[in-house]
């Protein structure tokens, strides 16, 4: 069985985070995936694009449109 984390940040609030915590913050994230390879449990891991250059899309009658 497999299950998925997806973590959501607002954009704009995370660029508000004084460097020094988001280090902080992502030292713990680190420390998270590692133990999780570890136990060989970690599957993958990637980033998504920004929402400023994001582009939508509608499944419709089985077809994908982009809108």
């Amino acid at each position: 069985m497999k299950y998925l984390l997806m973590l959501y940040a607002d954009e704009k609030a995370g660029a508000a985070i004084p460097p020094e915590q988001m280090a902080g913050f992502m030292g713990k994230l680190q420390a998270y995936q590692e133990s999780l390879e570890k136990a060989g449990a970690f599957v993958a891991t990637a980033g998504l694009s920004p929402t400023t250059g994001r582009q939508d899309h509608q499944a419709r009658y089985g077809r994908t449109q982009g809108a």
